[in-house]
């Protein structure tokens, strides 16, 4: 498997299924074109032709998300998982508490309203649970956010190319590849 196939199957991995083949075959030809703007054939091209070309296209994932269709998520698919079960343990320990204890202090304070005491602690708890739920939500979205403006800026800023993030190079050949 050449070079430029192991970097055309890594940007495949990250494209959806029912435009894959389309857009590998338009970076294929995007390779290609540029190669032989350098001089070189696809079929005589050396490795570190090659390798310098992938460079330039960047990482595999950055350049799949070019191509795809964006996804706008208010808590992305990573943290999906995380968030509704943080919020289901937040919400089922912190609402029956605070509907007991509003309760039992408003029966207290008058024990013969009792209509008023259950009003007070499901409306309460219906207060708590819209506090709990955007609190959760928001902390997680700036969470999100930054996670993905780290992983961006640590891909452009560390040189994380196309050659050192493809699984089919083995390491000592990628390095071999970049050195100048």
């Amino acid at each position: 498997m050449s070079l430029i196939d192991r970097y055309i199957a890594e940007v495949g991995r990250h494209l959806p299924e029912k435009d894959r083949s389309d857009i590998e075959a338009e970076i294929r030809s995007i390779v290609e074109d540029m190669l032989e703007e350098r001089g070189h054939r696809v079929t005589s091209a050396e490795d570190k032709m090659i390798a310098e070309t992938l460079e330039g296209l960047g990482d595999p994932r950055l350049l799949a998300a070019r191509y795809a269709p964006p996804k706008h998520y208010l808590i992305g698919p990573a943290w999906y998982d995380f968030y509704i079960t943080t919020l289901r343990r937040v919400l089922f320990t912190a609402l029956p508490i605070f509907a007991v204890v509003t309760f039992i202090i408003t029966l207290t304070e008058n024990p013969l309203d009792f209509i008023n005491a259950v009003g007070d602690a499901v409306g309460g708890a219906f207060n708590i649970g819209v506090q709990i739920l955007f609190w959760v939500t928001s902390c997680l979205y700036f969470w999100n956010a930054l996670m993905k403006y780290q992983t961006r800026r640590r891909a452009q800023t560390r040189g994380h190319g196309p050659l050192r993030s493809s699984p089919g190079c083995p390491k000592s050949a990628r390095s071999a590849l970049l050195r100048p």
